[in-house]
């Protein structure tokens, strides 16, 4: 019941991770390759679809370079990835900074 104005601030927070993230995957870009984020809808779970860089097994080729993504295959999504963006967000603009290092080696 006292919790409000916490709630409000994590709110805002989770926010902003979610449009730093979406900022970053809609502008990493591999040559003609691009990668894009879905909508997020009331969570913390970004989906990404990264088929358009043609690897065989995403979260393996991101969890080499540093960046441990659920593999949306598990999820019935191949070729997508899902990054949890609660977090700091030094840790995610780290995650971030290795997600545009995943994708401009794929």
């Amino acid at each position: 019941r006292d919790a409000g104005p916490w709630h409000r601030d994590l709110l805002d927070y989770l926010r902003g991770n979610r449009d730093r993230v979406q900022q970053v995957v809609n502008a990493t870009v591999n040559g003609k390759k691009s990668v894009k984020m879905h909508a997020v809808e009331a969570t913390y779970l970004a989906w990404i679809d990264v088929r358009s860089l043609g690897l065989e097994h995403p979260a393996s080729h991101f969890e080499a370079h540093g960046l441990g993504l659920s593999d949306g295959a598990d999820f019935g999504a191949p070729g997508w990835l899902r990054l949890n963006f609660g977090c700091p967000r030094s840790t995610l603009d780290e995650a971030l900074h290795r997600f545009e290092k995943a994708v401009r080696a794929a």
